[in-house]
């Protein structure tokens, strides 16, 4: 499984810009150009579906399952 990645002090800058900065350090760590293609392209993905020059922190309370069932998720996020 992939380790999860955190960057802190990201919250106010729209996605698009922390994606950019993401790409610069795993370009920087060595990444193949191929695994940073992959990354462009679920951006773009993602764009299609959500508007990626938000901010951060307006992704925070975002899940599909809340909107469908709210008390599932509830129960979801407590455990």
């Amino acid at each position: 499984m992939a380790k999860r990645i955190t960057m802190y002090g990201q919250s106010r800058k729209p996605l698009v810009e922390v994606f950019d900065e993401f790409v610069v350090s795993q370009t920087a760590q060595g990444l193949s150009e191929i695994t940073l293609s992959n990354y462009r392209r679920h951006l773009h993905s993602i764009s299609n579906h959500l508007d990626i020059q938000k901010p951060m922190d307006t992704f925070d309370d975002f899940s599909p399952l809340a909107q469908l069932n709210p008390q599932k998720d509830k129960i979801r996020r407590s455990k």
